[in-house]
């Protein structure tokens, strides 16, 4: 049953039905390394998002010319380390590497915020009037 996928896909053109299968978490391995040499790039970042794809298919995708899929490469955690550390996702040269350090730092960040944000609210102090004293301090006074 297994070999049906890729004769199906030889008498089917139409993307779509290739996308879902290609992001379809319940689809074999070898019929993501398949899909991954399909000529649609939406196809082929299906592939390199999805966690049942093979981490030498994932290699072979870092390759694209299109920075979406290197940066759908970028976010399967199947892709192997060394790739994340070349492989680069954005106009800027970061790796994908880089990029998920930046994106967990951003989201300690973003805890941290909400965290204080809770305590103030908890403690009763108003926002304007610590905003009002950062300035001061700021300012020397």
């Amino acid at each position: 049953m297994e070999n049906l996928y890729p004769d199906y896909f030889k008498e089917d053109d139409h993307y779509s039905v290739k996308v879902k299968v290609a992001k379809d978490p319940a689809t074999p391995p070898h019929i993501l390394e398949h899909l991954s040499n399909d000529d649609n790039w939406m196809v082929r970042s299906g592939v390199a998002l999805n966690h049942n794809t093979p981490p030498e298919v994932l290699t072979k995708l870092a390759h694209s010319k299109q920075r979406n899929i290197r940066y759908r490469v970028s976010e399967n955690p199947n892709t192997p380390e060394e790739v994340l550390h070349w492989l680069v996702v954005d106009k800027g040269g970061r790796t994908a590497i880089e990029h998920r350090k930046y994106m967990e730092e951003l989201d300690k960040r973003i805890e941290a915020k909400k965290m204080l944000a809770q305590f103030l609210k908890e403690n009763g102090v108003c926002i304007v009037t610590l905003e009002q004293l950062a300035q001061q301090a700021l300012r020397g006074i």
